[in-house]
């Protein structure tokens, strides 16, 4: 059992000293006797301290509080409706405790317009119970920049009204029980740079905007994520060009069809797509080596058929490349061996035929890789009988810059400490992920 100070007694010593305006509390510093909070306080800060228990409705008498983080305590019961009313909050952490219930939201949340970010990250990491609908009184935080209700079990539909909280930039509503549709009213959030649906029970196409997607007018989207849905229908056209400022497409794990849309402009600054799990079709187009910042591609558990295309030589930045499960044919290009950073490529399960280009990183790819190909032969698979097989090695001219590489697991970890870090780093800042 730790120790802790009860919250109470925290309350009680609010009231010991009044000069005080800032307040850092972290595990180290428990077992004070002295914390000092008086009424006057502009910032409150327990995070990943020891604190558990029910919070108090009396909180709300820190009247000039801006600043509250209660991020990763032992908090449970529910979140007190008094939280959303102290006038002068700008930051609410509640990120990572054991809350439960509902979420109530008291009426006069219309009149509190100041608060910029609203936190409820992972209340309890995983098997949170913070359930039931988003309360439409939300949508009266016309300043909030960055909510995140991810990690719940928040249920019904996705409030149309969230598009009138045009300063919106980081929406995170993941791994929650919404259904339905994707509101048409989400393409009026222009200032998202960050829109996350992924892991709901969301149906459905993605909705029209006249003759354009919903997506047409989100300009300032960097990440967009509606994998692990039920979403059906043809991907837009417009998904690879709304947006200049688009690094990661994330699509997988739903039932889109038909065939992959030459979406992306040239200058493209993607970084991430996946359009695995779903029921694409036809030829992998030849327009996929424009995509010179790509990183990651993912194009396994489709029917894809034909050829590779020999244009994947010109995605120089590309360390993972995954086409497994699908029914492409042919021959492996020799071109792949000229990706000298692609450090994961699985190609099992698929139609291929020959040998597999020697003397590249290729023969050194786990056979596991290559398997699901009957006619493909040579390391590192079994050696081809047929010499009409045999083809010229190619020699690679930056060997020692691949194996500096840090390998595709480690593409996630690069990216967030780039973009993350730049566009999107004031997210990390408030949410402390």
């Amino acid at each position: 059992m730790k120790n802790h100070l009860p919250f109470l007694t925290l309350m009680f010593s609010f009231i010991m000293i009044m000069c005080c305006c800032y307040v850092t509390l972290q595990q180290h510093t428990l077992n004070n006797s002295f914390i000092s909070s008086p009424p006057s306080i502009e910032s409150l800060n327990l995070h990943f301290s020891s604190f558990s228990g029910r919070l108090p409705h009396s909180i709300s008498n820190l009247m000039f509080l801006s600043n509250l983080d209660l991020s990763g305590c032992a908090f449970s019961g529910t979140i007190p409706s008094t939280l959303f009313i102290m006038p002068s909050l700008q930051f609410l952490g509640l990120r990572e405790n054991q809350f439960t219930g509902p979420l109530t939201i008291p009426s006069s949340l219309k009149n509190l317009s100041c608060l910029s970010s609203l936190d409820l990250d992972e209340l309890y990491i995983s098997n949170n119970n913070i359930r039931g609908e988003i309360n439409p009184l939300f949508c009266n935080i016309n300043s909030l920049i960055v909510l995140n209700l991810s990690n719940n079990n928040f249920n019904g539909e996705i409030l149309p009204c969230l598009d009138s909280i045009s300063s919106l930039q980081w929406l995170k509503l993941s791994n929650n029980k919404f259904e339905g549709s994707i509101p048409l009213s989400l393409g009026n959030l222009t200032q998202l740079s960050y829109l996350d649906l992924s892991k709901y029970r969301l149906s459905g196409r993605i909705p029209q905007l006249g003759n354009n997607s919903m997506f047409n007018t989100l300009s300032n989207l960097g990440v967009l994520d509606v994998s692990n849905n039920q979403l059906t229908g043809s991907i837009p056209q417009c998904l690879g060009s709304f947006s200049q400022h688009l690094q990661v497409l994330n699509m997988n794990e739903n039932n889109f069809s038909g065939e992959m849309p030459q979406i992306f402009a040239d200058g493209s600054k993607l970084i991430t797509l996946d359009l695995s799990h779903n029921q694409l079709e036809g030829m992998v187009p030849q327009f996929i080596g424009d995509l010179q910042s790509l990183i990651v591609l993912n194009l396994s558990s489709n029917n894809f058929e034909c050829h590779i295309p020999r244009s994947v030589e010109n995605m120089i930045q590309l360390e993972s490349l995954d086409l497994s499960n699908n029914k492409l044919s042919g021959r492996i290009p020799q071109e792949l061996g000229n990706l000298t950073l692609l450090a994961y490529l699985n190609l099992s399960n698929n139609q291929l035929t020959g040998m597999i280009p020697q003397g590249t990183q290729m023969s050194t790819f786990s056979k596991s890789l290559f398997n699901g190909n009957v006619e493909l032969c040579g390391l590192p698979l079994s050696e081809c009988e047929d010499s009409n097989d045999e083809m010229p090695s190619t020699t690679l001219d930056h060997v020692s810059k691949f194996w500096s590489g840090f390998g595709w697991k480690a593409v996630a970890i690069g990216y967030a400490c780039s973009f993350l870090g730049g566009v999107l780093g004031g997210y990390l800042f408030i949410s402390k992920k």
